[in-house]
């Protein structure tokens, strides 16, 4: 950290007893207003940004972001400016939209299957990212603290270390062979190495290859050269695949959603609902098949039946007297 980086971060830590990876989001969140600045060719100095109206950074943060991360990069914004000047507070009282249901992007089935093969082209290791985000449903920073202790590929299970705690789920039979073709070409390369996903080329003093990636957001990085190679134009980082591996899921497990949530490593089904954004066709589709089930359950012979043989008219009271009187042999 830069020396005012310093000051700003045992601020926030010290005087108001912010956690430290609390205190380090804010930073990192106030970085990305600052790099903002200077894309726009505006000061980056303290003492000149007191002087800016921040508007214009708003709107443009209205439109691109969402609610709820337009609500954490203000936070940001209002921590820094209190660390430097009271004053500029009076520029931060803006009107936040309330969060309604957000569309999420997804990748299509086609996307999908380019994305696969693309990473397959490019290398083992980027195959890897994929398999875990698009065939595993895995996060950024759950990726990012996997290690092949983690892993046992012999019984195809992963302990997975979440947000807030740890699962186990079972590896698909393709992400699995996917992994062990990684690891054994990372250990050819690097030698025995902790992390799964690591640095190939070095550009920093004091790193070597193979060492672990600094940030989950590397992962993200190398995840939008793939799509761009794949021209793919969904984007949402590793939220993308995400949502598309919980909707192949979703389907594969005949739409049960709890399922679906303790893979995910999600406290409330709920949430998991909001997630997957289900619509008009998944209904539909789940109704045809609880159509179908029901049939089969309640009648399952009579859609054979009334293939097979023809409608038969029921007989009136004098056709069944007729048919009583009549001989075997006695011509009608």
């Amino acid at each position: 950290m830069q020396p005012k980086q310093e000051e700003l971060y045992e601020h926030l830590r010290v005087d108001q007893g912010i956690s430290e990876v609390w205190a380090t989001s804010l930073i990192r969140r106030k970085d990305k207003f600052l790099r903002w600045l200077k894309k726009n060719g505006k000061p980056t100095d303290p003492a000149e940004v007191k002087k800016l109206d921040i508007r214009e950074y708003f709107d443009m943060m209205k439109t691109d972001l969402a609610p709820q991360t337009v609500r954490k990069r203000l936070t940001a914004l209002r921590k820094w400016f209190r660390f430097h000047d009271e004053e500029k507070m009076d520029q931060m009282r803006f009107s936040i939209p309330k969060q309604g249901r957000v569309e999420r992007p997804y990748y299509s089935p086609e996307e999908a299957n380019c994305v696969w093969r693309t990473a397959r082209k490019m290398g083992k290791q980027e195959l890897a990212l994929v398999s875990v985000n698009l065939g595993m449903g895995l996060r950024n920073i759950e990726a990012w603290r996997l290690k092949w202790k983690h892993i046992d590929l012999k019984e195809r299970v992963m302990e997975i270390t979440g947000k807030n705690k740890e699962r186990e789920n079972v590896i698909p039979k393709r992400v699995n062979e996917n992994l062990r073709e990684w690891k054994e070409e990372q250990t050819e390369r690097f030698g025995k190495c902790d992390y799964v996903f690591v640095k190939e080329v070095v550009r920093n003093k004091g790193a070597e290859p193979g060492d672990h990636v600094k940030r989950p957001d590397t992962l993200t990085d190398w995840l939008n050269k793939i799509l761009d190679k794949a021209e793919v134009e969904t984007r949402d980082g590793f939220r993308a695949g995400r949502r598309r591996f919980g909707r192949d899921l979703y389907k594969a497990t005949g739409f049960e959603i709890r399922s679906v949530s303790q893979y995910f490593g999600h406290s409330d089904p709920r949430e998991t609902l909001k997630y997957l954004q289900l619509d008009e066709f998944d209904q539909r589709e789940k109704i045809d098949q609880l159509d179908e089930m029901l049939e089969n359950l309640h009648y399952p012979e009579r859609k054979k039946e009334m293939v097979e043989t023809p409608v038969k008219m029921k007989a009136g009271p004098e056709e069944e007297k007729r048919a009583v009187s009549v001989q075997p042999n006695q011509p009608l």
